[in-house]
C-alpha cells in the first residue's frame, strides 16, 4: 500500500504535492501517475469565475490510502465521484467512517477544509472523479440562495451521514460524462467552465431545497440501507446500454425490496421511474458520444443497442427535441 498525505489551498499545489509522494513531476497542468501506482491522471483546471476543478481517472496497480489534512483557512471541496470497488472502499472524515465492498458508486458529496478527508481503495479499484474547490466568496457572489450558511453548517455537521451523499442523477451523470469524456480540446474550453458551474449550483440548489422542512404530503422515507442498494440497482440498470434493462424481477433482488417498493423509492431518489431513468441515460449516453466527435451516429445507434437508426434518431429528438444530425455544440 502507498500512502499520500497532502494539505491545500488551490488544487496546482495539491497536485504538485501528490506528485512529489510519487517521486515525480506534474507535465504543464496534468500528473500522469507512475504505473508502479495507478494508471491514469490527476489534471488541475483554473476557472475564471474563481472555482477551481481537479479531474482525476486512474486505476490502482497497489492499495491506496490517501488524506487531505485539514485547514485553519476555510473553505469548501464538493466531489462528483464514480467508482468501480475491486474489494473494499473506506472514506474517513475526521474520526466517522464508512464502509463500502464490492459494488459501482457514483455519488456527490460536500466537505470542508476544516475536516480530515481520507480514502483508502484496494488495488484494481477504478475512480473518475471532479472535484471542485468553492469559497465563501463565490457563494455569497455568484450563488443566488438565501441563509446558505446555516444550510452547509447543519450540512457539515451530518459528516457521513445517510445524505452527506448524494447518488448521481441523470443530469449529473450527463454533465460529469461531458466534463470527463470530451477528448476533444476545443470542446474542453467551451464546456469545462459551464458544466463544471451546472454541477455546482445543482448540488447546491438540491442541498438547499432538502435541509429545508419536509412537506407533510411527502410520505416516502429512504433509509441510508436503502439508499446504498438503490444506488446499485442504478449502476446495473445503466451497466450496458447495448442491450434491454434487466427486469425489474431482478433488480427487485438486488435491492431487497419488493417490485412496488423499489419503484417508489427509486423514483423518489432518482427523479424518474426505473425505465424511465434508463432511457433518458441512454439518450444522454448518446449526446456525450456525439459530443466527442469520435463516432458516427451510425456508431452510437449500434453501441446504445439499437439495429434501426431511425429509432435512435426519433428517441434522441424525443429527448433533446432535435436529431442527432443537428447537435450543436454549446
Amino acid at each position: 500500500m502507498f500512502n499520500i498525505n497532502y494539505s491545500h489551498t488551490d488544487y496546482a499545489k495539491a497536485i504538485s504535492e501528490i506528485a512529489q509522494a510519487m517521486d515525480t513531476k506534474v507535465k504543464g497542468d496534468t500528473l500522469f501517475i507512475p504505473e508502479q501506482f495507478a494508471n491514469g491522471y490527476f489534471k488541475y483546471i483554473p476557472l475564471s469565475n474563481g472555482l477551481q476543478c481537479m479531474l482525476s481517472d486512474y486505476t490502482l496497480n497497489q492499495d491506496m490510502y490517501m488524506q487531505r489534512n485539514s485547514s485553519d483557512k476555510e473553505f469548501y471541496i464538493l466531489r462528483f465521484d464514480e467508482i468501480s470497488i475491486s474489494d473494499k472502499l473506506m472514506v474517513k472524515i475526521d474520526n466517522d467512517y464508512i464502509w463500502e465492498e464490492k459494488q459501482n458508486r457514483a455519488s456527490v458529496m460536500l466537505t470542508s477544509s476544516l475536516y480530515n478527508f481520507a480514502y483508502q481503495a484496494a488495488k484494481g479499484t477504478a475512480i473518475r472523479s471532479i472535484n471542485v474547490l468553492v469559497i465563501r466568496k463565490w457563494l455569497e457572489q455568484y450563488l443566488d440562495i438565501k441563509s446558505m450558511d446555516e444550510v452547509l453548517e447543519k450540512y457539515l455537521q451530518l459528516k457521513t451521514q445517510s445524505y452527506n451523499f448524494a447518488p448521481f442523477d441523470v443530469e449529473y451523470r450527463a454533465l460529469f460524462n461531458e466534463v470527463m469524456d470530451s477528448g476533444n480540446a476545443v470542446m474542453q474550453k467551451s464546456i469545462l467552465e459551464n458544466r463544471v458551474m451546472m454541477l455546482v449550483e445543482r448540488f447546491l440548489t438540491q442541498l438547499y431545497q432538502k435541509l429545508n422542512p419536509v412537506s407533510e404530503s411527502d410520505k416516502i422515507k429512504i433509509s441510508q440501507d436503502e439508499i446504498k442498494r438503490l444506488m446499485e440497482v442504478e449502476s446495473y440498470l445503466i451497466k450496458d446500454f447495448s442491450t434491454p434493462p434487466p427486469p425489474i424481477s431482478f433488480l427487485s433482488r438486488v435491492a431487497a425490496m419488493s417490485t412496488t417498493t423499489l419503484k417508489n423509492k427509486f423514483k423518489k431518489l432518482y427523479g424518474n421511474n426505473l425505465y424511465e431513468y434508463f432511457q433518458k441515460s441512454r439518450m444522454h449516453r448518446a449526446k456525450v458520444l456525439l459530443m466527442s466527435q469520435k463516432y458516427s451516429i451510425k456508431e452510437i445507434g449500434s453501441q446504445l443497442g439499437y439495429s434501426n437508426l431511425s429509432n435512435f434518431a426519433t428517441a434522441f429528438k424525443k429527448e433533446f427535441k432535435r436529431l442527432p444530425s443537428k447537435l450543436g455544440l454549446k
